[in-house]
């Protein structure tokens, strides 16, 4: 039969031998990447890419609303929109906008 004094030690062996493991596998990732400098010609091209693509989002954005202002909307149909969703005028002028003014596709689109 085995003594709690052979399980203490059986099990401190244990635990040392998961700890060296450990810190083993921890070298091996931290070892695996070394520190690189950034150039800053990268950081210049990173910036302009970020630039470019906020400014074209941008762009489509602004284009998406002057196409959807010219859309007809009837005050009528705002206001049942409101009403019946509890939106803001302009959640269901958006919503109605952006549905050609069908009333009926606006509110499943509201309600799905």
């Amino acid at each position: 039969m085995a003594t709690a004094v052979d399980e203490t030690a059986a099990n401190a062996a244990l635990t040392k031998t998961f700890d060296s493991k450990a810190t083993a596998d921890l070298e091996k990732v931290t070892d695996y990447e070394e520190d690189k400098e950034i150039s800053p010609v990268n950081i210049g091209n990173a910036i302009s890419f970020v630039d470019d693509t906020y400014s074209k989002e941008k762009s489509v954005k602004t284009e998406r609303e002057k196409e959807l202002s010219k859309v007809v909307i009837k005050k009528e149909h705002v206001d049942l929109i409101m009403r019946e969703m509890e939106i803001s005028k302009s959640a269901a002028e958006w919503s109605l906008r952006s549905h050609g003014g069908d009333v009926v596709k606006a509110l499943i689109s509201l309600t799905n």
